[in-house]
């Protein structure tokens, strides 16, 4: 299968916006081929991480070439997977997210128990990762050179809404004190009234703020 990667120039930009024809940026497309089917993806280049339901591949954009090439390729079942610039994240034993670099070395992990269940989600934000379980747990953490630090304690999501409520898909964007989310949850309209989740936040004072749709 065939990705295109599009790098636009920023500094064709000078309003911050693009004109509806899309003549006011110019863009460079990297086609990526992948010897199999595409079932998820992630950026942050410019490495790109390509899973097939059986194998994650990594790749990097070689933006002066307009080319690729395969940093690593390993197999890989969860579709939970996150790039970072020091590397990938990715589930481990099912009861730990790791943080591997891109030579498939180890880095710093972070462990859930039984209770909180297995993680499912991962989404990166700068230098912080979230993680989201089967049993709607949520995880913060501070990514170190060396470790992985949990900024206040687990979370759980929609504990005040009844009935299953499972996290289908996830996006998180950290900023200041608040860690913001858009979570794709599989119960419908009921779903969106998920209140805020009121915590520490990532720095110990701010706060979780949890957004649901159907």
């Amino acid at each position: 299968e065939t990705v295109v990667v599009s790098i636009v120039n920023a500094s064709t930009l000078p309003d911050g916006t693009n004109d509806a024809d899309g003549s006011s940026y110019t863009a460079t497309n990297i086609i990526v081929k992948s010897s199999h089917k595409v079932r998820g993806l992630d950026i942050c280049y410019p490495q790109l991480a390509l899973w097939s339901g059986a194998k994650l591949d990594v790749y990097n954009i070689i933006e002066g070439t307009g080319t690729s090439s395969i940093a690593n390729s390993s197999d890989y079942g969860s579709s939970a997977f996150a790039l970072h610039p020091d590397g990938v994240f990715k589930v481990r034993d099912g009861n730990k997210v790791v943080l591997e670099n891109f030579q498939q070395q180890v880095i710093s992990s972070l462990g859930f128990t039984d209770s909180e269940g297995s993680p499912n989600q991962i989404s990166v934000s700068g230098d912080f990762v979230v993680c989201i379980t089967t049993r709607n747990i949520m995880k913060v953490a501070r990514i170190g050179t060396r470790d992985l630090r949990q900024l206040g304690p687990a979370r759980p999501l929609f504990a005040d809404i009844t009935g299953d409520v499972a996290v289908k898909s996830s996006t998180v964007n950290i900023k200041g004190k608040l860690v913001a989310f858009i979570l794709q949850v599989s119960n419908g309209p009921q779903a969106a009234t998920a209140p805020a989740v009121e915590g520490e936040g990532h720095d110990g004072q701010g706060r979780s703020v949890a957004v649901g749709f159907g």
